[in-house]
């Protein structure tokens, strides 16, 4: 079992070049924590702990034999001498602080660590960043896992919890004290998509707080529970649609814009700064994030366009028709806002092959008959 464990785990040699029977085979648990493999002769081999803290000194320590061991009673598997080794790191610690053990902490959970990390990053991001991702937590990660011990995670309830993210539907606004509402569950290939990633989503603010806490040290022991969990592949990939010309028309024309209409927008932006919103409810207040939602819903079931398009669609159309037309990959970045032509190169990219095949053509050099010395090869005659 010289490099390896009976349950597959990698051991990776402190120094490759040694061969000795005896040498030592270490992984990393946590930062200064490793758990080593001794071969001793050809009966077997056994657990060592090694302990680094800092410039306070190094220990090691026998944890007892390896699961290949011949004619021993009690072995332990990796497993087991990892669970081992993270109870002696956390006792020699205490000793080498001269913390006493009823100073412990209580148990952290997640809901600790969780609010921790987002009281951080509203102090250290950007505060849009912070709602957004405190929003998150509140829907998705806390009412499922808040309550849990970080000690108590393991990596099955955590795959578990983001694959079932992906199997939910999309949440609705609810008034507050209100049952939620869902979106009805769709099962094509783009809805699939978005809903895995916003499991991904969430899944990285998770990882992100518990991250946090144990590069703090506030968390003890080893990171893999949470670090075997990835995210969906694929899922931002977003396909990127948008509207034929004649869908377009028809849904222009479900609202034609006149003289009438030029003359009102006319009229209720004169005298009006340009930081002021264009349109406001009847209330006198704004429009909200969403509340479009619904009436282009209804423009475009009044147009026959299935399935009905976001205001996101509109932008996608603006950029793939123009592109498709000639426009300059460079100035479609420009228009919409991007620093450089990367994203527009990564979603419309494909778009631009056929203008690009029709300007090399048109501006072709036009130099005459080439003479060369390639025979073409013809069918014999029969």
């Amino acid at each position: 079992m010289i490099g390896g464990s009976s349950d597959g785990a990698l051991i990776v040699p402190a120094s490759p070049s040694s061969r000795r029977s005896s040498a030592t085979y270490w992984c990393a648990i946590a930062p200064g924590r490793h758990l080593g493999y001794r071969r001793i002769g050809k009966h077997g081999g056994t657990w060592i702990a090694k302990l680094r803290l800092g410039d306070t000194g190094r220990w090691t320590h026998a944890l007892g034999a390896a699961d290949d061991a011949i004619d021993q009673g009690n072995v332990l598997t990796f497993a087991e001498a990892q669970e081992r080794a993270r109870a002696w790191f956390t006792e020699q610690e205490r000793q080498a602080t001269g913390e006493p053990a009823e100073a412990h902490l209580p148990a952290l959970t997640v809901e600790d660590v969780v609010n921790d990390y987002l009281d951080w990053t509203a102090k250290h991001r950007r505060p849009t960043t912070a709602r957004e991702w405190r929003y998150m937590a509140r829907a998705h990660v806390l009412p499922a896992l808040g309550k849990f011990e970080i000690a108590k995670l393991t990596t099955t309830r955590l795959r578990t919890w983001h694959e079932g993210l992906a199997d939910q539907p999309r949440r609705l606004r609810t008034r507050p004290g209100a049952e939620q509402r869902f979106l009805e569950l769709v099962d094509d290939p783009d809805a699939i998509r978005a809903r895995r990633a916003t499991a991904n989503r969430n899944l990285t603010v998770l990882k992100a707080a518990l991250n946090h806490a144990w590069q703090s040290g506030k968390i003890r022991g080893s990171d893999e529970a949470w670090r075997r969990v990835k995210p969906f592949r694929g899922a931002d990939a977003a396909r990127v649609r948008y509207l034929q010309i004649d869908e377009c028309t028809r849904l222009l024309n479900w609202i034609p814009l006149d003289d009438e209409a030029v003359d009102f927008f006319d009229a209720i932006t004169a005298g009006r700064a340009p930081n002021e919103p264009l349109f406001v409810r009847a209330d006198g207040g704004r429009w909200g994030k969403s509340h479009q939602r619904r009436p282009l819903l209804e423009a475009c079931k009044a147009a026959r366009i299935e399935p009905a398009i976001g205001f996101h669609v509109l932008r996608h159309t603006w950029a793939s028709l123009r592109i498709m037309a000639g426009l300059p990959l460079m100035v479609a970045a420009q228009v919409l806002g991007h620093s450089d032509t990367r994203m527009v190169e990564k979603h419309y990219g494909h778009l631009a092959q056929s203008y690009i095949r029709d300007a090399v053509r048109s501006t072709a050099l036009r130099l005459g008959p080439i003479d060369s010395n390639v025979a073409h090869l013809r069918p014999a005659a029969g």
